[in-house]
């Protein structure tokens, strides 16, 4: 338990000042063609900061399947709210990223 405290913690410390802030919009349903289009990625070392980085030149980014990163500035298809995103991210087990045909989805706010 305090090995966890202490990842979380420094986690929190070392993101927040390498990464810009951001608003989640929550859990989607992935569409077809996928929501977010621009670019993609299969980050070894995934999470929402390190999406955020990888999408640094989009509006909107999301995690999925654990390992997933997609960006985009527009959304292909409706936003619609699902309880499916149980992956752990595989750059901290801590958080969730996504899960299958689900994704956490954020906005980059300056």
């Amino acid at each position: 338990m305090m090995v966890k405290s202490l990842l979380l913690l420094c986690t929190l410390l070392v993101c927040r000042t390498l990464a810009d802030k951001y608003v989640n919009f929550g859990c989607m349903k992935e569409v077809h063609g996928r929501l977010l289009r621009a670019k993609a990625g299969n980050l070894k070392v995934n999470s929402p900061w390190h999406c955020q980085a990888f999408c640094k030149d989009y509006l909107y980014f999301g995690v999925q399947f654990g390992k997933e990163c997609f960006c985009g500035n527009t959304f292909s298809g409706n936003l619609v709210r699902i309880s499916k995103c149980t992956m752990r991210c595989s750059g901290n087990s801590l958080l969730y990223c996504g899960g299958h045909l689900a994704i956490d989805v954020y906005a980059t706010i300056s």
